[in-house]
This record gives C-alpha cells, sequence and structure tokens, in this order.
C-alpha cells in the first residue's frame, strides 16, 4: 500500500488552490472585523472581494485594501 503525501504544514487545499499561510491568516481577523459591521445581505459581495483581494495582491496590499473595503462596507450600512 502507497502511503498518501499529506500537504506541507501552514497550506490548505480549498476549492484546488493552495494558499499561503499569510492568504489564511489574513481572512479570520479580517472576517472578524467586516462581519461585526456587515449585514448579511452584503456576505457574497464581501466573500468576492476578498477573493479577489487574495488572489492579486501581498500580504501589505491585502490589509490595506482589507481596510478599503471594511470601510466602504462601513458607509453602505449607515446608507441603508
Amino acid at each position: 500500500m502507497e502511503e498518501r503525501k499529506k500537504p506541507n504544514k501552514g497550506t490548505e487545499n480549498i476549492a484546488g488552490k493552495k494558499q499561503t499561510v499569510e492568504q489564511i491568516a489574513v481572512p479570520s481577523a479580517y472576517c472578524r472585523k467586516v462581519l461585526s459591521i456587515m449585514p448579511r445581505s452584503k456576505m457574497k459581495l464581501d466573500a468576492y472581494m476578498r477573493e479577489e483581494t487574495h488572489i492579486q495582491a501581498g500580504k501589505a496590499d491585502t490589509h490595506k485594501k482589507a481596510r478599503q473595503v471594511s470601510e466602504t462596507l462601513h458607509a453602505m450600512k449607515f446608507k441603508e
């Protein structure tokens, strides 16, 4: 019997995509911050924006864009 190789520690295979430790660690803290101010109807939009942000940007840029998205969603909440 052959043993299956386990993925390297610090990576997850989500929807066939490997993510680095930075990409995995940022969303959890980011989600806590955004979900505390965001209504559920905007969750899919936020998830899409976060996914695009993490695919295209490095860790520092991701934090900057995440803050911009949070501010946009916060402003949208007050408009409603």
